[in-house]
């Protein structure tokens, strides 16, 4: 059998094309095959459209009196690109904002009997 060198004359293939920095990436699905495209990050314009649109939904979350500040708000977005289910957050929070009334409320009442003892 012929012995192979380990410098071997086989050529290797070339590293793909870096995108072009306007040019959308490909993104895939979970089977790997191509599922949507996306500006590139770097794209101002996408820079843009993507601050606008959460202008938009702060000024919604406002509007409804959501109680939402911008970085709480730009975290639930993130979490729900990423997909986590919106209904599952909406829950987290609320269950959150009614711990933290339960807790002032039981500290202003230790305050009020002049109790400072902790459990």
């Amino acid at each position: 059998p012929p012995h192979s060198s380990p410098h071997s004359l086989t050529p290797t293939p070339a590293p793909p094309p870096s995108p072009r920095p306007n040019e959308p990436a490909l993104m895939a699905d979970a089977d790997g095959k191509a599922a949507a495209t996306r500006p590139r990050q770097g794209d101002g314009q996408q820079q843009y459209h993507q601050e606008d649109t959460f202008e938009i939904l702060y000024e919604i979350s406002r509007v409804l009196n959501c109680g939402l500040d911008r970085p709480t708000l730009s975290i639930l977005v993130g979490l729900c690109e990423n997909g986590g289910n919106p209904e599952a957050l909406a829950t987290v929070v609320k269950e959150l904002r009614r711990e933290t009334a339960a807790l002032k409320e039981e500290e202003q009442e230790n305050e009020t009997n002049g109790d400072d003892s902790k459990e």
